[in-house]
């Protein structure tokens, strides 16, 4: 009788915290036709121009309506870590970014007090950056935090999350020696649009346009708790970024009828396959 107990209690116990997962709230996929800082490291002007044509998402969504209850336990640990950085900077009082004021909902750029009523409660969000393009479309990205220097100036910090995997090593935090590619391209796309966007800013807010860095945190116990990478301006993906942006902007200036240059020479491209729905893929190669 005891071990039936047991049973259907831990059946109920598996069957709710299941549930709960799933109505879990977190970011939904990305199916807008904007271009988010995440997507310039796999970015194709002609994929986001047919996706424009058919009222489709040009991304990949590998789950339809809303995330797989892993994945978002996954992004849930990764918020966590990523408040843990911003609370290590807070600490040692080098927080900047939007603090909103809970008691008058005044809005200012660096940490302390509030300039306007002078009390020390409010609220971080993150910073974003847009670069209008055409249509409504727009370049955006969300900082997770900004770091005021001590010689001067606002430095744009990402923050990852990382883990160890036995099967994969190379994919592990402990054999990262440098920033993962697809990491670079976003803290890159973040300084191009410092130089041509528009953010929140006050005298003392502007961003540094030539230097980021990237915080990896390791999922289990280091002896080093997390691994910094300082970023330069890139020239080359500054170019590279400039010159998909126009490509888009073209198409959607000229009317959203002629398609951009085919990138990939076959479906079987790594950027075609991997990246490209399979809707898009097919009218990408029907011509």
């Amino acid at each position: 009788m005891k071990k039936n107990l047991l049973k259907v209690t831990f059946e109920d116990l598996h069957q709710d915290l299941l549930n709960g997962f799933k109505r879990l709230q977190v970011g939904k996929p990305r199916t807008d036709l904007n271009i988010h800082a995440s997507d310039l490291y796999s970015f194709c002007p002609r994929r986001w121009a047919i996706a424009y044509q058919h009222k489709v998402s040009p991304r990949n969504v590998q789950f339809e309506g809303n995330y797989h209850p892993s994945r978002k336990m996954t992004f849930r640990a990764g918020e966590f870590y990523e408040e843990l950085v911003r609370e290590a900077l807070q600490i040692s009082k080098r927080l900047a970014g939007i603090f909103k004021c809970q008691c008058c909902e005044h809005t200012f750029f660096e940490q302390g007090p509030c300039p306007k009523c002078g009390k020390d409660t409010w609220e971080y969000s993150q910073l974003e950056l847009v670069v209008p393009i055409a249509n409504g479309i727009r370049v955006e990205g969300h900082i997770d935090m900004v770091y005021k220097h001590p010689k001067g100036g606002n430095v744009i910090v990402e923050s990852k999350m990382m883990g160890v995997q036995p099967a994969h090593p190379q994919e592990s935090y402990d054999s990262l020696n440098r920033p993962k590619t697809i990491h670079l391209y976003q803290v890159q796309t973040y300084l191009w649009l410092t130089a041509h966007g528009k953010y929140y800013l006050e005298s003392k807010g502007k961003l540094n346009p030539l230097f980021a860095a990237i915080v990896y945190l390791c999922r289990l116990e280091r002896f080093a708790p997390f691994k910094l990478y300082a970023l330069e301006k890139d020239k080359q993906i500054q170019l590279e970024i400039t010159r998909n942006v126009s490509a888009y902007k073209l198409f959607l200036e000229n009317g959203a009828k002629e398609l951009p240059p085919r990138v990939c020479t076959a479906k079987t491209n790594f950027l075609a396959h991997t990246y490209c729905p399979t809707f898009i893929r097919e009218m990408c190669f029907k011509e």
